[in-house]
């Protein structure tokens, strides 16, 4: 896909601000022509007119054709634009300044297209992956192909100029991100970075066996060989971590009787060390549980609670109760602690009237 890149600064690039100085300025010239120059790149990264907008694209964008004369003079006279032709022909290019614009050109869409087309066609890179594994031609380092930014991360590089020459299974090999960064698209590269011979032994990671073994070929995956690259693995397997005791401070010995590197503990390493003068430490409690049955509970727990505590004798009455007040159903001589009165005991026949009378004396 096409794009156009900004700078962080066009809108107060010296060539923007220089607008303000050219024939019939006023107070909008620097923005109206900003926009129009602005729109007319976009027009022609979108096309791939590499950097050309003719007239017929002018008066779609300025609305007029005297207005699109005059936004097209000024942006001349500031440098935004350089004119060509004449007539029909007439064109005007938009200045290629990375500070201030920069598109991709016609070339670098349509090469960028075929690299794309190459790298999906399973005829060509079927049989490179099978010749050359999941290493680097260049350095020799495990790359990754699911892997889509870091220095291992896994492309192909082309080795034909493919402007003019097909891509063919010679001419294309496996690369690492970071040696296909350094080549770019030189030529004379391999002064710089050469090409290794193919590896007699190619390794495959167990993606890749997969993959082939989709399109018909079997392979066999195999360790990961030493390279000189980082040996980090991206998508590393994680194992339990086996908890370590830290370092004993000095003048202090370790504590080993949990220590499983050392079965042979004894009784004597895992007693606490102690100084002339201070107090005998507290025994350690006893681990061994006794199999003999527990006691009994106490006598008081096992009795069953009186049946009446305002009757009870734990309240410290010798003889008798106390009477009771009227209307609460005690009144009278009390009862006998030995004898505590129970709950479910009959009313007595009057008791409905006193409680009646009870309950008009209090009112």
């Amino acid at each position: 896909m096409p794009w156009l890149r900004g700078g962080d600064n066009a809108a107060t690039h010296p060539l923007v601000m220089a607008l303000a100085t050219v024939r019939g300025s006023d107070e909008r010239t620097t923005d109206e022509v900003f926009g129009f120059v602005m729109r007319c790149a976009m027009q022609s990264a979108g096309h791939l007119t590499d950097y050309r907008v003719d007239l017929g694209t002018a008066l779609l964008l300025a609305g007029s054709k005297n207005r699109a004369e005059r936004v097209l003079r000024q942006a001349v006279e500031a440098g935004l634009m350089t004119v060509s032709g004449r007539g029909r022909a007439r064109c005007w290019q938009i200045v290629d300044d990375p500070e201030f614009l920069h598109m991709q050109r016609r070339d670098e869409v349509e090469r960028n297209r075929k690299r794309r087309a190459d790298k999906g066609n399973p005829n060509l890179i079927v049989p490179v992956r099978v010749r050359d594994g999941d290493q680097c031609r260049y350095c020799s380092v495990v790359v990754y192909f699911g892997q889509r930014v870091g220095p291992r991360a896994g492309t192909y590089d082309h080795r034909n100029d493919i402007d003019t020459e097909p891509t063919t299974i010679d001419t294309l090999v496996v690369a690492c991100s970071t040696c296909n960064g350094r080549r770019l698209n030189d030529r004379a590269a391999d002064q710089r970075v050469p090409l290794q011979p193919a590896p007699l032994h190619p390794y495959y990671s167990a993606k890749t066996a997969v993959f082939l073994a989709k399109h018909g070929v079997l392979v066999e995956s195999s360790p990961e060989p030493a390279s000189s690259g980082p040996t980090r693995d991206p998508d590393p397997v994680r194992t339990p971590r086996t908890p370590t005791r830290p370092p004993a401070r000095p003048g202090r010995r370790p504590d080993t009787a949990h220590d499983p590197a050392r079965p042979e503990a004894t009784a004597s390493d895992t007693a606490p060390s102690t100084r002339p003068g201070d107090p005998a430490p507290d025994p350690a409690p006893s681990t061994t549980w006794d199999s003999s049955p527990p006691d009994p509970p106490p006598t008081w727990a096992s009795s069953p609670p009186p049946s009446d505590l305002q009757n009870s004798a734990a309240f410290g009455r010798n003889e008798v109760c106390g009477p009771g007040r009227d209307g609460t159903g005690r009144a009278g001589a009390g009862v006998q602690p030995s004898v505590p009165a129970a709950r479910d005991a009959p009313t007595p026949p009057d008791e409905p009237a006193r409680r009646r009378r009870a309950r008009r004396s209090r009112k």
